[in-house]
C-alpha cells in the first residue's frame, strides 16, 4: 500500500495537506478544461479532424464535471472527518479516467489543426495550434490525481489518513 497513510499516523501532517490541496486543486482545473479549453475556438475547429462531436464532447465533459463534484463533496469529508474514504476507487473510473480521456481528444484535435498564415501570407504553413496551458494542467492533475487515488485505494484496510 502506500506509504502516505504510516506517515499521517506518523504526524506527516503536511503529506495529508498536500493530498488534500492537490486533489482539490485537481477538482478545479477539470472544470476549468471544461470551461475554457472545450469551448475553444481551437478545440471546436480541431475536433471534426479527429471524428469527435465539439458539443458532445464538451456536455460529456460537464456531465463527469458534475458527477465529479457530487463525489469531491463527501470525499473530502470523508478524507477530513475519518481518514480515508469508501467514494476514492468509484472516483477512479468516474472522474480521473474521463479527465484524462477529455484532456487527449482536446490535445488530439488541436495538435491536428494546422495553421497558416505568417507574415501576412496565408500560404505559409506555421504549424499546429498551441495547446491550452489549463489542459497541460489538466493532464498533468488528473494523471497525478489518478496515481494517488489508486495508491489509496491500494491500502491496507487498517490503515488511515487521521491520527
Amino acid at each position: 500500500g502506500l506509504e502516505v497513510v504510516y506517515l499521517w499516523r506518523t504526524e506527516a501532517t503536511l503529506l495529508f495537506a498536500f493530498i488534500v490541496i492537490f486533489r482539490t486543486f485537481d477538482f478545479m482545473s477539470d472544470w476549468a478544461n471544461w470551461a475554457i479549453a472545450l469551448q475553444s475556438t481551437a478545440f471546436v475547429d480541431g475536433a471534426p479532424n479527429i471524428g469527435v462531436d465539439p458539443e458532445a464532447t464538451a456536455w460529456a465533459a460537464l456531465a463527469f464535471n458534475i458527477i465529479g463534484t457530487l463525489l469531491w463533496i463527501p470525499d473530502m469529508r470523508a478524507l477530513f472527518n475519518e481518514g480515508r474514504s469508501e467514494l476514492t476507487l468509484a472516483i477512479i473510473p468516474l472522474e480521473d479516467i474521463p479527465q484524462l480521456i477529455f484532456a487527449g481528444i482536446y490535445v488530439g484535435a488541436v495538435l491536428t489543426t494546422e495553421q497558416y498564415g505568417e507574415d501576412g501570407d496565408p500560404c505559409v504553413y506555421v504549424g499546429p495550434l498551441p495547446l491550452d496551458p489549463v489542459v497541460i494542467v489538466s493532464l498533468v492533475g488528473s494523471s497525478i490525481g489518478l496515481l494517488i487515488n489508486c495508491g489509496l485505494s491500494c491500502s491496507d484496510d487498517d490503515m488511515t489518513l487521521s491520527g
